[in-house]
């Protein structure tokens, strides 16, 4: 499986509990840290960066059915990804859906309540 280049940046309120969910529910690895307040993760060509604060600012959203998304990230081994984030014990906002639009994906949400959405191309 392999993860398409994506960068987000989140503000969250304990990076060790952060990097604890990304790491062991979302299989990220932490590849920078300064010690409490920045943390920078990826997996594949995906990076996460999380940030220490009180007040959440994502950079950018989308509204997707009523919900915030902070991050959409395409995956080439979709159902092999939801299958490793069930085992894992993932919070799922929603399973696998298809959308009008054309895509299928499936949204997670962080400990911080932010909505990770992993999605592969719909078939046709």
């Amino acid at each position: 499986m392999m993860f398409s280049p994506a960068l987000t940046q989140l503000v969250v309120n304990d990076i060790d509990t952060s990097i604890d969910y990304y790491e062991s529910v979302l299989g990220f690895e932490t590849t920078l840290r300064h010690e409490t307040s920045f943390a920078s993760l990826s997996r594949d060509k995906t990076e996460i960066h999380l940030v220490a604060g009180e007040e959440k600012h994502p950079v950018s959203h989308m509204e997707l059915e009523g919900e915030r998304i902070s991050a959409y990230i395409w995956v080439s081994d979709f159902d092999a990804l939801y299958k490793e984030y069930e085992a894992a014990g993932a919070d799922f906002v929603y399973p696998p859906t298809e959308h009008v639009w054309g895509a299928v994906d499936f949204c997670v949400k962080d400990r911080d309540g932010y909505r990770i959405c992993f999605a592969r191309a719909a078939l046709s």
